[in-house]
This record gives C-alpha cells, sequence and structure tokens, in this order.
C-alpha cells in the first residue's frame, strides 16, 4: 500500500532539472532558436506536470473515501490530458487494485506500456529527447510494470477478508454499519455483494424507499446489485438525479421482481425533469409491475393517467393524484387497446378536473375495472358509470368529506369459481367544494339500478320537490333494497323520507348513520325497524324532537339486549340537544353497549355522565370517545377508570376541564387489564397541540 507523503509535491524538481539540463545543452550549443521552442514546450509541460500532480493527489483522496467513480474518473483525465506518461496509468491501476478489479487494473497497465512506447517511437519533439536524456523512458515502463505485476499478484494470491472470517463476525459488523456504508461495501466486489446480501435481511430491499439524504446518492449506485430483492419502490426524493437514476435501473431491468413503485408529491419535479425516461421505465417493468401510487402535487405536465395506462398494461391498482389547475388525466381515446389488468383505480384531482367524458373512455378502455374511486369529480360521471361499469363492485365519488375510509375490494373478487351477481356493493357519493349534497336525479338512476346487490350506501343528496318526487316514484317502482346493510346519509327532509321508504324491508341493516336530520320522528321510528341494528349513530339535528322518542327508542333496544336479540354495540351522538341526562340514563340500559361517542351534548351535566357510567355493566364498555363536552372532568376519568372493567382505549378531544394528572390517573389505576391507551387532542389542561397524542398504559394490573 502507498504511504502518504509528509508533503504535498506541487513542483517537479525531477521534470524542471531535465528540461533545464536539456536547454543549457541547447544554449552551449550556439543552438538559440531551439533553445527558445524547447523552452516554450518546456513551460507548458511544467505546468502541465503540476496539474497531473493535483489531479493525482485528489483522485488518491478519493479512492480513500470509498468514491471509486470520482477517483478514477480524474486518473482517466490524468490519461487524456498526457496519455504518453504513465502518471494516470499509474493512478487508475492502483485505484482499482484498491477495489479488487484487479482485471481491469491489468488490462490499463498493458494499455499504459502500449501507449507510451507508441508515442515516445512516433514523437520526435523535445519531450522524447528530454525523457530519453534522462533515461525517463525507462523508468516510466517501470513504474507500470510494477503497478502491473502488483496486480498481477493480487489478482492469483489476493486474499479477501470477507471470505474468510465467520460468517457471524461478519453479521455483527454489517449489523454496525449505516445504510450508506452498506451500499458502499455493496460496490467493493461480487465477494462483499454475497456476505452484505446474506447478512442484511432480505425485507431491508423488499421494501426500499429513496430519500433525499446523503446516502441515498450512494445507494443509487448500488441499486443494480439489491434491484432484484425489491418488490416494493418508494422514491420520496426531490433530487433530480437520483429519481433519474432510479427510472434508469428500471429501464435497464435490474428491477427484477418489482411488485409496487411508489411517488410522493414530493418527487413530482423530479420526474418532470426525467420524464422522457417514465414511460420506458414503467414498461420495462411491465411484467411484474402490478401496483402504482403516483403523486404529481401541483406540478404541470408531468405525465397523464392515460399515458402510464399505455405504458403499464398488466398493473392491477393504480393510484394518480395531482391537484395542478387545469391538468387533464389524460385522453384515454388515443389508448390503442383494451387494459384488462386494472382491477383497483382511485384518482384524485383539483375540484371537478374528471369529467364525464374522460370517465366513459376511461370504462371503456378497462373493462375489468372492480373498485373506482374520484375525488375531485363532476356529476356528470355518474351516467357514464351506471352506463359503461356494469362489473364494478364500488365506487366512491369525492369521498373525502367521508370519514369513514372507502373499503377494500374483498379478497375472492375475481375468483372465477366463485362467481358474484353483477352490480355496485359499495356506493358512496358527495360533492365537493362544501357543498355535500348530489342533485338527486343525478344519483337515483345509479341506486335504483344496484338496488338489489347494495350493501353499504353512504350518500349526500340535495332535496326534491314534491313534483319530483312523485316522477321518481313512478319512474322507479319497487324502489327496495334488499340487502343493504349499512346506510349514512345526508339529505333533506323529501329524500330522508324516500330513503327511508326504500329500506322497510331492509332486514339486513346493520349500521345507520343519519346527518343534518330533518325529521326525527320519523328517523327514530325507521330505527325501530331494523332487527339486525348493532351501530347507530345521529348527528347534527336540526328538526325538534321529544325527548320520550328517544327514550322509547333506547328502551326498545334495552328490552332487546336482556332478551338476546341482536342490540346496539356502538352509538354515536353529535350536536343533539335532545340528549340529556335522562335520555342517557335509558341509553345505560343497553346491556350490549360496547363503544360510544358522545359529541358537544350541551344538555347533559358532568353528574349526568357519571351516572350513565355507572348505570352500564362493569364488563360492558371498551370504547369511550368524549369530544367538545364542557361538562367532562378530571371526575369523568376517574369515574371511568374505576368502572369499567373492560376498557381498551379512550380518545379525549376539545376537552377544556380535563388535566394532565386526570389523565396519568387513568393510565395508573384503570381496572382493565385490556386497558390500552388514552389519545388526546387538542385539551388546553393537558396539551394546546391540535395533534393526535396517545399516552400509553404503563402498568397493566
Amino acid at each position: 500500500m502507498e504511504t502518504i507523503p509528509t508533503f504535498i509535491p506541487f513542483f517537479d524538481q525531477v521534470l524542471f532539472e531535465q528540461y533545464t539540463q536539456a536547454l543549457d545543452a541547447s544554449i552551449q550549443e550556439h543552438a538559440y532558436q531551439r533553445a527558445i521552442q524547447d523552452a516554450t514546450i518546456a513551460i507548458d509541460h511544467v505546468l502541465q506536470s503540476q496539474l497531473l500532480i493535483l489531479l493525482d493527489i485528489r483522485a488518491r483522496a478519493y479512492s480513500l473515501q470509498c468514491q471509486s467513480d470520482t477517483a478514477c474518473a480524474d486518473a482517466q483525465t490524468m490519461i487524456n490530458c498526457v496519455p504518453q506518461l504513465p502518471n494516470g496509468y499509474v493512478r487508475l491501476g492502483n485505484i482499482l487494485s484498491m477495489y479488487g478489479r484487479q482485471k481491469e487494473a491489468i488490462r490499463i497497465c498493458n494499455r499504459g506500456l502500449q501507449s507510451i512506447q507508441s508515442k515516445s517511437s512516433q514523437n520526435d519533439d523535445f519531450t522524447t529527447t528530454a525523457m530519453s536524456c534522462a533515461g525517463v523512458k525507462q523508468k516510466s515502463i517501470q513504474k507500470l510494470k510494477v503497478c502491473l505485476n502488483e496486480a498481477i499478484f493480487m489478482e492469483k494470491k489476493r486474499v479477501d477478508f470477507f471470505s474468510r472470517l465467520p460468517i457471524e463476525c461478519i453479521y455483527n459488523i454489517i449489523s454496525l454499519l449505516p445504510m450508506q456504508e452498506k451500499g458502499e461495501c455493496i460496490l467493493v466486489s461480487e465477494i462483499w455483494r454475497e456476505r452484505i446480501f446474506e447478512c442484511v435481511r432480505i425485507s431491508t430491499w423488499e421494501k426500499f424507499s429513496v430519500k433525499n439524504q446523503e446516502e441515498d446518492k450512494v445507494l443509487a449506485k448500488a441499486a443494480p446489485y439489491f434491484a432484484p430483492y425489491t418488490k416494493t419502490l418508494t422514491i420520496d426524493t426531490s433530487d433530480n438525479e437520483i429519481c433519474g437514476t432510479y427510472l434508469k435501473h428500471m429501464t435497464d431491468g435490474h428491477f427484477k421482481k418489482i411488485l409496487a413503485v411508489n411517488t410522493t408529491e414530493i418527487t413530482a419535479g423530479a420526474l418532470k425533469h426525467n420524464i422522457t425516461m417514465i414511460s420506458d421505465a414503467f414498461h420495462q417493468t411491465r411484467y411484474t409491475l402490478r401496483r402504482l401510487n403516483l403523486d404529481m402535487g401541483n406540478t404541470l405536465h408531468v405525465v397523464t393517467l392515460a399515458e402510464i395506462l399505455s405504458a403499464c398494461n398488466t398493473v392491477t391498482d393504480l393510484s394518480y393524484h395531482h391537484q395542478a389547475p387545469q391538468q387533464s388525466i389524460g385522453d384515454f381515446s388515443t389508448m390503442d387497446h383494451q387494459h384488462n389488468s386494472l382491477c383497483n383505480l382511485t384518482i384524485t384531482s383539483s375540484d371537478y378536473l374528471i369529467h364525464g367524458h374522460d370517465i366513459e373512455f376511461l370504462l371503456k378502455r378497462c373493462p375489468k375495472l372492480r373498485r373506482l374511486v374520484l375525488d375531485g369529480c363532476a356529476t356528470s360521471a355518474f351516467a357514464f358509470v351506471k352506463k359503461f361499469a356494469p362489473g364494478l363492485i364500488i365506487y366512491a365519488h369525492n369521498p373525502d368529506i367521508d370519514v369513514t375510509p372507502v373499503p377494500d375490494l374483498p379478497p375472492n373478487f375475481n375468483d372465477p369459481t366463485n362467481p358474484s351477481p353483477g352490480g355496485l356493493r359499495v356506493l358512496i357519493a358527495y360533492s365537493k367544494c362544501g357543498i355535500r349534497h348530489i342533485p338527486a336525479l343525478q344519483l337515483l338512476p345509479l341506486l335504483y339500478k344496484n338496488r338489489k346487490t347494495l350493501k353499504t350506501l353512504r350518500v349526500g343528496i340535495s332535496e326534491i320537490s314534491d313534483t319530483e318526487l312523485q316522477k321518481v316514484n313512478t319512474t322507479y317502482p319497487n324502489f327496495k333494497f334488499e340487502h343493504l346493510e349499512s346506510l349514512r346519509f345526508i339529505c333533506f327532509q323529501r329524500i330522508q323520507e324516500f330513503l327511508f321508504g326504500t329500506t322497510f324491508d331492509a332486514a339486513t341493516l346493520k349500521t345507520l348513520t343519519g346527518i343534518n336530520i330533518r325529521d326525527v320522528k320519523e328517523f327514530v321510528k325507521s330505527a325501530e325497524r331494523f332487527p339486525l341494528l348493532t351501530v347507530l349513530n345521529i348527528s347534527s339535528v336540526i328538526s325538534h324532537v321529544q325527548r320520550l322518542d328517544l327514550v322509547q327508542l333506547f328502551d326498545l333496544f334495552a328490552k332487546r339486549s336482556r332478551t338476546g336479540l341482536p342490540s346496539l354495540k356502538h352509538i354515536g351522538l353529535e350536536t343533539f340537544s335532545a340528549i340529556n341526562d335522562t335520555v342517557l340514563r335509558s341509553l345505560a340500559d343497553i346491556k350490549t353497549l360496547e363503544s360510544v361517542i358522545l359529541w358537544r351534548l350541551q344538555s347533559v351535566t358532568t353528574a349526568g355522565i357519571d351516572k350513565f357510567i355507572q348505570r352500564t355493566r362493569q364488563d360492558q364498555l371498551k370504547h369511550v370517545r368524549l369530544i367538545a363536552m364542557g361538562t367532562v372532568t378530571d371526575r369523568t376519568l376517574e369515574t371511568i377508570c374505576h368502572h369499567c372493567n373492560s376498557l381498551v382505549t379512550v380518545e379525549l378531544e376539545f376537552l377544556s376541564g380535563v388535566t394532565k394528572e386526570g389523565v396519568d390517573y387513568l393510565l395508573d389505576n384503570a381496572s382493565s387489564a385490556s386497558f390500552k391507551w388514552v389519545k388526546v387532542k387538542s385539551c388546553p389542561g393537558i396539551d394546546a397541540k391540535r395533534e393526535d397524542i396517545i399516552f400509553h398504559k404503563k402498568k397493566l394490573k
């Protein structure tokens, strides 16, 4: 190994003396013109020699920092500057040998020997004279031969400690290395790569994320070696070079097992910079790639959805997000083939940038589509979904207003041995821009077509006139949901009456959520007709209601719970002035109740909440969520702590009457062995932050 010099030779004294001796000889021979010409050449060569020295120093420093590619580039620059000198060949040969690339080092040294000999025989200029006078030619050849012999010796006799150490020792070493150093080790040699992949869990490479860190530049170079193990690649970087490197690796076929690719919003600019590579990258991985999640952010003119589907004809799941104004999702009419693989598609766009005609051509090109989520879509899409999507199982139209996630496709949705009747099972439909209601006459045809198959319906429907309602009843006879299990609605009075009229025979309904209820009495009467109802949510009641009606409803569910019939397991009450201590007390008699949400109930007192909790069975309540309840205090938490023996979680939001001491008391003294955590949000006495804070139970009983 080379020793580090104690000084940096910025001036080559030997070369300078060789030139001055030759010039002195010319003066003594009275060859003044030759002396002038040779001196001019010498000046250039002396300056060039200093450049070579600096390049040589930098190349060596790069090689010692494990930046082999950059070091080799500097050595190659030395060769290009003066191919008749050995310096560049020797440095490049040493670097290659250091990194275990002896065969390449041997090839470089042989090339250098040939170059020096040929240049010396061809040139009769001052350089050749100077080299010949001082025997520089022989010394140059000798340096290269030494480098060549060392490379040959290392190739034959080299010992790689990685190949000799026990695997346990190598594992201990590698486990302590950061990812950047692991990437550098991968680049050393084939043996090192084998050991790295033996010691580092395959899961490290199976789900790989690219960030903006310095280590990601090194890992990008190592990607061709770990790419065959990668199944999910997430590109989360704004660095154009790193993003382009991974796209090139995809294009070159290194990601042989890739199943999913995700890009984030900050990557959009880098994707645009490398736009010419995107289609080729996805096309090259089309045989294995199944899932794409692409976030284009606010960046214009990146790549359209139509272009992606044209390049990836085997993708089954695709999420495409863009918020740039006037950014089209593409012209699907230009697709020259059917996309017979896509089953699950989510498109998120700026408000109403997805139009009905876009959806028409999309549905025609993707006949296997079973789940479609459109966020930022105009209501004109309903007619095209009804006409061109007979196989659709789940359709969500602007679902971001709904707090409940859109369901996934069932595991066996595509099982040919278990075919299911065509028709929607899940329909979620809202408008955007703060207006949550879909025009009734645009939505009802789709509802009617799928009335026999729908199981989940979550909709916001606008009001209609008496004349329109009469026309609807005439146009759509026998409008009955035969298999509806979950209903969530935001609507006006006539539509509310119409919906309840269609669900009277729905003996399968298990979940009912009403928001902005206009007729509570009718809502209560309808709830009594559902024998399997276990989840009930009532929010933002607009009309006046008699508390006696609510007490009678809860008494009915209490009676069911005592006789072993299905009864309520969850109740959610929000912004409901009719709920007072008396109504809560009747609610506590439902012995099947496990989960409760109390939200902005202004008529309920602190004593009323305490009595409600105490009236329930001790092994009953598992989940309690209290939101914007000014009457909730630390005393409430103490009651929950000692009474609820089956408690699992507690959520506290926008509560001014609870403190950190109350939460700590609950965590330390909860009587439930299954208790896990308390989630807090925007409670001034605990933490003023709006983000969720989770306090885990400190000790289990």
